[in-house]
């Protein structure tokens, strides 16, 4: 079977990382996580796909 590496979770969580990290975060006041986390943390639920965000952070752990 031919591997294709440009489609590798490795690859696509380095390509969608360098895509977030280029929008702006316009939140007010200081924020407890960076926004580029936060969306990766959400990647990460939609790649996994646990059925509820308490699995997600049971598995997590």
């Amino acid at each position: 079977m031919h591997s294709k590496k440009h489609l590798s979770f490795s690859a696509l969580g380095k390509t969608i990382s360098k895509r977030l990290e280029q929008i702006p975060d316009t939140r007010k006041g200081k924020g407890t996580y960076a926004l580029h986390d936060c969306f990766m943390s959400a990647f990460a639920m939609m790649f996994l796909q646990d059925p509820s965000l308490l699995q997600f952070q049971l598995r997590l752990q």
